[in-house]
C-alpha cells in the first residue's frame, strides 16, 4: 500500500509503530488572517479530502485559488503501517517521516524535511531548507537528495554498501567515517564505492553544505 499527500500549506508527521495494520489521520486547520472572525467565517474554504483505492490512499488539501491576504495552513499527523510507501508533495511547511520500512518520494518547495531511522530507497527533492536524514539504505536502494538552498545532512551506518555521490555548486562536501573505495574528491564533488557498491547514494546541492556521517554499528 501507498499513501500519497497533495498539500500546499503546513506539515506533515508521519509516524509508524510496530506490529500497526491500521493508518490513522489527524491533524489541524488553521487561517492565519487580519481577524479572528474573518479566519473563522473563512474555516470552511478550507478542507481535506481523502479518497481510499485499492492500493493507495489519497490525502489533498483543498483551499481558495486566492488567498486574499489569508494564509490557508493544514497540520498533518499520519500514523500508518510500517512496510508502506509515501508520495508527499508540499510547497510550504515541514516534513517529518519517522520509523518507515517503505520507500518515500518526497518534493518539498519551501521548509525542513527530516527523516529518522527510514529503511527503504528515498528521494527527496527540495528547493530551499534543510534536509537532515538518518537512513538505511537497502540493498539493493538508493538515496537520492537534492536541493537548490541550504544544506544536505545524511548519517548511514559504516557498513553500508553503494556507489557514492555527493555534490555542490557552491558551497562544500564533507564525509566522515565512511571508508571509500576508488575515492575521487574536491570542495565541490565527493565520489566513490561504499562497501560492494551495490545500492546508490546521490546527494546533489546547488548552494550549501553537504555533511554524511557514517554511523558505527
Amino acid at each position: 500500500m501507498r499513501i500519497d499527500m497533495q498539500t500546499i500549506s503546513g506539515s506533515i508527521t508521519l509516524q509508524t509503530f510496530e506490529n500497526q495494520d491500521v493508518l490513522k489521520i489527524s491533524g489541524e486547520r488553521r487561517i492565519e488572517s487580519e481577524s479572528i472572525d474573518d479566519a473563522r467565517e473563512n474555516l470552511h474554504r478550507l478542507q481535506v479530502e481523502i479518497i481510499e483505492g485499492s492500493e493507495e490512499i489519497y490525502i489533498t488539501t483543498k483551499q481558495p485559488e486566492q488567498n486574499q491576504g489569508r494564509n490557508y495552513k493544514v497540520m498533518y499527523i499520519v500514523e500508518l503501517p510500517q512496510d508502506w510507501d509515501v508520495n508527499l508533495n508540499q510547497v510550504n511547511g515541514n516534513i517529518e517521516i519517522n520509523n518507515l520500512q517503505g520507500d518515500a518520494s518526497i518534493a518539498l518547495v519551501n521548509g525542513n524535511v527530516k527523516l529518522i531511522n527510514s529503511n527503504g530507497s528515498t528521494a527527496a527533492n527540495l528547493v530551499n531548507g534543510t534536509i537532515n536524514a538518518v537512513l538505511r539504505i537497502p540493498t539493493p536502494g538508493y538515496c537520492h537528495l537534492n536541493s537548490v538552498n541550504g544544506q544536505i545532512l545524511l548519517s548511514i551506518p559504516d557498513t553500508t554498501s553503494a556507489q557514492f555521490r555527493a555534490a555542490v555548486v557552491n558551497g562544500s562536501v564533507g564525509v566522515n567515517n565512511l571508508i571509500l573505495q576508488n575515492l575521487q574528491s574536491t570542495n565541490k564533488e565527493v565520489r566513490g564505492k561504499l562497501g560492494e557498491g551495490d545500492g546508490s547514494i546521490d546527494l546533489q546541492l546547488v548552494n550549501g553544505t553537504i555533511v554524511v556521517n557514517g554511523m558505527i554499528e
